[in-house]
């Protein structure tokens, strides 16, 4: 399970990663023209709602994730 996380965040940081620098300088086709990729930015979380309350946000998801992992571990 630990192994599985780190495979998607580090999977998800390289992805961000490759589209800062390859996206950059403006949008890029990559099928032809049929996929078209470019680079945005959420000044907010959740959609761009709640500007200003990202850390709040993520103390809270950790939150629910501890207390949904206690509650599974509990129930087995």
């Amino acid at each position: 399970m630990v192994a599985a996380l780190v495979v998607i965040v580090t999977l998800d940081q390289l992805t961000k990663a490759w589209a800062v620098s390859a996206l950059d300088h403006g949008p890029k086709h990559v099928i032809g023209d049929f996929l078209l990729c470019e680079v945005t930015r959420n000044s907010g979380s959740a959609f761009s709602r709640f500007q200003g309350y990202t850390s709040v946000l993520a103390v809270l998801a950790i939150v629910i994730t501890v207390f949904v992992a206690r509650s599974v571990r509990k129930a087995t």
